[in-house]
């Protein structure tokens, strides 16, 4: 009996989580909200010592390094369409598009800000087209292209959002109906799967 209590409190308290956690996804960016639900997992670990919880806190991890391939997928090729609404030259836009294929994850803060500093300083192209246009054009060059990336980033991040809202949303609806760790590690597991094939194009 007290066995079953102790189930049904970290059944309620693993509920308690993943409620939390949908709501604040509104609000977190993606990466963000997964690293609170590996914390809040690993504190519920602790707390009931159950070590069971590890692995969906282990999955939980890898689906944060699957969200980092989809962003580096997505981003290239999505600011090269936003930089094509821009009113640069088609000669310099063309140049520009060719360094956006090292656009990465790595060229944003842990809030998804561009490190414009290092992106230019990696951009060869930048300083041929100061060779040959004005101080003023060059800046508007360069504010061109941290708003068509920005633009870019929120269109990938709204995707990820809403793979997050989907997966939170399937892992609740398993807990509540099976109550069980293992409902919840193979719900994370199955969406971890799906998402890294669909990025990968492998098993």
């Amino acid at each position: 009996m007290k066995a079953d209590r102790e189930n049904d409190s970290l059944i309620d308290g693993i509920i308690r989580i993943l409620e939390e956690s949908k709501l604040q996804s509104r609000d977190l960016n993606p990466q963000t909200m997964l690293l609170l639900l590996r914390r809040k997992l690993a504190s519920t670990s602790a707390t009931y010592r159950c070590y069971e919880l590890l692995d969906s806190y282990l999955i939980v991890g890898f689906l944060s390094s699957i969200y980092d391939m989809y962003f580096n997928y997505h981003i290239t090729p999505l600011s090269r369409q936003e930089l094509d609404k821009s009113n640069i030259k088609d000669e310099f836009r063309n140049m520009i598009k060719r360094e956006f294929e090292w656009l990465s994850r790595t060229h944003f803060d842990d809030d998804y800000i561009l490190l414009y500093k290092e992106l230019k300083g990696e951009m060869s192209t930048l300083s041929q087209i100061a060779e040959v246009i004005e101080e003023t054009e060059l800046e508007e060059i360069e504010s061109e292209i941290v708003k068509s990336i920005g633009r870019a980033t929120d269109g990938v991040l709204d995707e990820l959002k809403k793979i997050t809202s989907e997966l939170l949303e399937n892992i609740l609806s398993e807990v509540k109906e099976k109550r069980s760790i293992k409902a919840l590690e193979d719900c994370i597991r199955k969406y971890a799967k799906e998402k890294h094939s669909q990025i990968v194009g492998w098993p």
